[in-house]
C-alpha cells in the first residue's frame, strides 16, 4: 500500500527533484519527509516487479534513480554538522602540504575540497588545515612555489604555522642563489607567525643565509637545520657571528644534523641557551671546552643527545684537567655517541644530572673505527654522585660491558637494553641467584643460546607460582632476544609458548621475542 505524505506540495515536490543532489544538511523534517518518500518509492518499486518482472520501462528507472538518491541524502554522512566534520579533516591531513604539488599527492586539503561544495566550504574555512607547509627550492620556478606559499598561508589566518625549506642550489659568481633568495623572503614574511622552521640545505647556501641580520621569530619553538657537507663551519665560525635565530623567546627545541666541527658553538650560534629544554646536536663533533661551555649555559634541558670528539681532530683530544661542576637539574634523559671515549669520561665527572631517568651510550654510527668503551666507573659514579633514579639504560658497544654490575648498582632499573652484546650465562646465572629479574619491565639483549636464558625466566615464574606472590613478572612486559643459532629457535618457540599461557593465566601479558639481529 503505498504511503501517504500529509506535507506541503511544493516541500514534498522540491525534496524529489533536488534530494541528493548536494551536501545541504537537512533539518528534521525533511529527513522525515524523505523516508516516506523513500519508501514510497521502493513499494511502488516492488509493484512493477511484480506486474512485470525486470521490465525496463522508463518509470522504473525513475525511480530506482529517485532511491538511489533518497538513500544518498540520508546517508549518516550527511547528518554530521560542520564543527565534527573539521575535526575529521584535521585528523586525516597529517601531513605537510608539500611544494610543488605531485600528480598523486593524497590528503591534502584540495583533495577534501574537491568532493563537493559543502566540504570546500568548510576546508578553506578552517585556518589548522593550512598551516603546515614544505617547499623544495631546488625546483626550477622557486617564484610560483613562493605564491603558491603566500596563498596557502594566507588560508592559515593568525594560527601558527610549520615551515620545511629544502634547498640545494649552487653559488651563482659568489652571490646566493636566486632561489635562497625567495626562501629567505617568506621566512621573513611570516617570521613573526613560525611556530617550527626545518631547513634541509647545503653549504653554499647555508654560508650566506646565516650570516645575514636576525629575524624576529616571536613564535619559533623548534629549530631543526640539517647541512649537506662535511667539517664546514671551521672557517666560518672564526669570523662571524650566526645571529639569525637570536630573536627567538619562544624557543625550545634544537636538532642540527650535520658533518661539522664547532668549537666555541654557544658563543658564536646566537640563540638563548638557557631556554633550550630539547637539544640534539647529531654529527655535530665537539670538543671538550664546547661541550661544558654549552651545557653549562643549558640549565633547562630535559633532553639532551651529543656527539663527542672525532678521532680525525688530535686537538679534540686534551680534555682540560680542571673542571668546573656542572649541575642541569630538569635533564631526563641523556643519549651519548662517542668517538673519543677520554672526553666522556671527563664530561661523566663533570656534570651531575639528579633528574636523569634515561641513558643511551655508543659509539658514533656514522664512524668506521669503534672505540674503547666507556667505563662503567665513570657511568656509575656520575648517577651515585647525582642521586638520580635511573630507569632505563641503553647500551650499544660490541666490546665487554659488565652488565651484572650494571644491573646490581641500579636498583631502579626498568628498562635495560645491550644492543650490540650478549648477554653471558654467568650473568644470567646471577640474574637467577639475585632475583634481578623480577624488578625489569624490558629487556633487550643478545644470547648465543636461548635456553639457558627461558630457564631463567621458568624458574622466575616457578618462585612466583609456588610464592603465590605477585612479585615475579610483576612488571615485566617484553623480552627482544637476538643472537641464537636457529636450531635454538626451533626448539625454544615452544617453551615460549608455555611459559606466554601459564603467565596469562594470571592476568599478565608478557611479550616473548625472538628477533633477528
Amino acid at each position: 500500500m503505498a504511503h501517504q505524505i500529509d506535507t506541503p506540495f511544493d516541500l514534498v515536490r522540491r525534496l524529489e527533484q533536488e534530494a541528493g543532489t548536494s551536501n545541504e544538511l537537512l533539518s528534521d523534517r525533511d529527513s522525515g519527509i524523505l523516508r516516506k518518500l523513500l519508501r514510497k518509492a521502493n513499494d511502488e518499486l516492488d509493484i512493477l516487479d511484480q506486474e512485470v518482472p525486470g521490465d525496463p520501462s522508463p518509470r522504473r528507472d525513475l525511480l530506482l534513480k529517485r532511491i538511489k538518491r533518497y538513500r544518498v541524502a540520508l546517508a549518516p554522512l550527511k547528518a554530521l554538522p560542520p564543527e565534527l566534520l573539521n575535526y575529521i579533516f584535521l585528523f586525516a591531513v597529517d601531513r605537510s602540504i608539500s611544494l610543488p604539488l605531485r600528480r598523486h599527492s593524497s590528503l591534502v586539503p584540495w583533495n577534501i575540497s574537491y568532493v563537493c561544495s559543502s566540504w570546500r566550504q568548510i576546508a578553506l574555512a578552517e585556518p589548522r588545515l593550512w598551516t603546515d607547509i614544505a617547499i623544495d627550492y631546488s625546483h626550477k620556478n622557486h617564484l610560483r612555489l613562493n605564491s603558491i606559499g603566500n596563498y596557502i598561508i594566507s588560508r592559515s589566518r593568525d594560527f601558527g604555522i610549520s615551515l620545511l625549506c629544502t634547498e640545494d642550489a649552487p653559488m651563482v659568481g659568489g652571490h646566493a642563489p636566486e632561489a635562497l633568495v625567495s626562501q629567505r623572503e617568506l621566512i621573513a614574511k611570516y617570521a613573526t607567525r613560525v611556530i617550527q622552521l626545518t631547513m634541509e640545505t647545503s653549504k653554499a647556501s647555508l654560508v650566506p643565509y646565516l650570516a645575514t641580520s636576525p629575524l624576529q621569530f616571536s613564535w619559533l619553538e623548534s629549530l631543526i637545520v640539517s647541512i649537506r657537507g662535511r667539517y664546514i663551519f671551521n672557517d666560518i665560525l672564526t669570523d662571524r657571528l650566526i645571529t639569525l635565530f637570536s630573536n627567538t623567546p619562544s624557543l625550545r627545541k634544537i636538532k642540527l644534523y650535520a658533518f661539522m666541527q664547532y668549537r666555541l658553538l654557544p658563543d658564536l650560534f646566537l640563540v638563548p641557551w638557557g631556554q633550550i629544554t630539547d637539544l640534539l646536536l647529531r654529527q655535530v663533533i665537539m670538543s671538550h671546552h664546547t661541550t661544558l661551555a654549552l651545557l653549562q649555559q643549558c640549565t633547562n634541558l630535559t633532553n639532551c643527545t651529543l656527539t663527542l670528539g672525532d678521532n680525525s681532530d688530535p686537538v679534540l683530544e686534551n680534555p682540560p684537567e680542571d673542571v668546573n661542576p656542572i649541575t642541569i637539574p630538569h635533564l631526563r634523559s641523556l643519549t651519548l655517541q662517542i668517538d673519543i671515549t677520554k672526553l666522556a669520561v671527563h664530561l661523566m665527572d663533570s656534570v651531575t644530572l639528579p633528574s636523569l631517568h634515561a641513558l643511551d651510550v655508543g659509539p658514533n654510527p656514522r664512524r668506521g673505527l669503534i672505540p674503547q668503551a666507556l667505563p662503567q666507573d665513570a657511568i656509575l659514579s656520575m648517577l651515585k654522585r647525582s642521586r638520580c633514579k635511573l630507569a632505563t639504560f641503553t647500551c650499544r658497544y660490541r666490546n665487554e660491558f659488565d652488565a651484572l654490575l650494571i644491573l646490581r648498582d641500579m636498583p631502579d632499573l626498568r628498562r635495560f637494553s645491550l644492543t650490540a652484546r650478549y648477554l653471558g650465562d654467568p650473568v644470567i646465572g646471577a640474574m637467577t641467584r639475585g632475583e634481578m629479574l623480577m624488578k625489569l619491565e624490558h629487556i633487550q639483549c643478545g644470547l648465543k643460546s636461548i635456553h639457558p636464558f627461558l630457564d631463567l625466566l621458568e624458574y622466575s615464574w616457578s618462585r612466583k607460582s609456588a610464592s603465590k606472590s605477585m612479585d615475579a613478572y610483576k612488571g615485566l612486559m617484553s623480552v627482544n632476544v637476538w643472537g641464537y643459532s636457529l636450531p635454538d629457535r626451533a626448539g625454544a618457540q615452544e617453551r615460549i609458548d608455555n611459559l606466554q599461557s601459564q603467565i596469562e593465566l594470571e592476568g599478565r601479558i608478557v611479550s616473548i621475542t625472538l628477533a633477528d639481529h
